[in-house]
């Protein structure tokens, strides 16, 4: 409860930066444990006692990073694949060395400029050309 008082007497940017700070841990922690959980269901999982405790922690340390590792690699494909399907549907990165401007209409019938790439070489022909 003391550091609960300490807290409140506290400025309110302190405040805010403290709690974003302890819910990004909590939730990386969840999604860790998630992750884990999740992306774990290998089938051929074979159960054996360890003979110590030292034994069976070791194993359980081992069992948690090859989780961490299936779960990195399954979230890795999944993004792989979430990147290849929006490149098809032409919303994925814009390719580097291309001039590009997306123009919309709105409800009004206004053009709308968004997402204006311009390579540096062409800004700089053009500033010459104008001298």
């Amino acid at each position: 409860m003391k550091f609960i008082e300490e807290m409140r007497h506290r400025p309110e940017n302190e405040r805010l930066a403290f709690a974003i700070i302890v819910a990004g841990v909590v939730a990386l922690l969840l999604f860790l444990l998630w992750g884990a959980t999740f992306f774990n269901r290998s089938e051929n999982i074979v159960q054996i006692e360890a003979p110590s405790q030292g034994a069976s922690a070791a194993g359980s340390l081992r069992d948690v990073g090859t989780s961490v590792t299936g779960a990195v690699n399954e979230f890795s494909v999944q993004y792989n694949q979430l990147r290849q399907a929006l490149n098809e549907a032409g919303l994925g990165e814009k390719p580097s060395g291309v001039n590009t401007v997306e123009l919309t209409l709105d409800d009004n019938g206004d053009v709308q400029v968004e997402n204006i790439i311009v390579e540096q070489e062409t800004l700089s022909e053009d500033a010459e050309a104008e001298k």
